[in-house]
């Protein structure tokens, strides 16, 4: 980034008049996957809770020719085989962008977070542990194998009184009562 900021192109990049056929090695810690998976805030605790999918990849750009109603891309990105990806439960002090604590996942997550009054923070792996974590220290409190890919947010509602929580998971939706 300049100083307006803006981002400034490095010298190692493809020019916008060719592609590199190595492709360009990155970390992708950028794909904290805000646009894809909802972050989650908890206003008394001031945190932003947030899933990380961290990931280096190799970055190819090409060209394509477009048709109308296709898939289209110039580009694509592919893992590197000696580099494993990972995943985690980021979660930021809203005010000062640090991270105050980080809980490890399995994998690179694609479903969301929700963060509830009571303190809990909710969220699902791709191996189908649905979860729930201390809002303000990360412990694990409680976890349950769906037996299907999480990649929806949990939602919360209330019948008569009694707080629920609901999880979809492959093709099946779990609903867990709160005592």
């Amino acid at each position: 980034m300049d100083k307006r900021p803006r981002p400034q192109r490095q010298a190692h990049c493809a020019s916008r008049n060719g592609a590199n056929p190595e492709g360009h090695r990155r970390l992708s810690r950028a794909s904290w996957r805000y646009q894809l998976a909802s972050p989650a805030y908890h206003p008394k605790t001031g945190l932003l809770y947030v899933t990380a999918r961290e990931e280096t990849t190799i970055t190819h750009r090409a060209t394509a020719e477009y048709r109308p109603g296709a898939y289209f891309s110039a580009g694509a990105i592919r893992g590197i085989p000696t580099v494993e990806p990972s995943g985690s439960v980021k979660v930021i002090e809203a005010i000062t962008g640090q991270v105050r604590w980080e809980f490890p996942l399995p994998s690179p997550p694609w479903g969301g977070l929700l963060a509830t009054a009571g303190g809990l923070v909710f969220g699902g792996t791709n191996e189908g542990n649905f979860f729930a974590l201390h809002a303000e220290f990360g412990k694990l409190l409680w976890s349950f194998q769906t037996g299907g890919l999480i990649l929806a947010n949990a939602i919360t509602y209330s019948v008569p009184g009694k707080q629920h929580v609901a999880i979809a998971a492959g093709r099946t939706l779990l609903t867990f009562a709160l005592e």
